[in-house]
């Protein structure tokens, strides 16, 4: 997760959004595919504890 986070940027972006942005020429194709992935592990996760 760590190595994730040192090759993306983000940021929250008002009102209610997040930007992602790889770092330019440093990322592949997997490493993205991973982000997304672990991305949408943490929303499902927020989203129960939210119901």
């Amino acid at each position: 997760m760590r190595y994730l986070l040192e090759r993306f940027k983000c940021d929250k972006r008002d009102p209610n959004g997040i930007r992602v942005a790889p770092v330019p020429l440093y990322n592949s194709f997997h490493d993205v595919y991973k982000f997304i992935n672990v991305l949408i592990s943490v929303i499902g996760s927020v989203e129960k504890k939210r119901y």
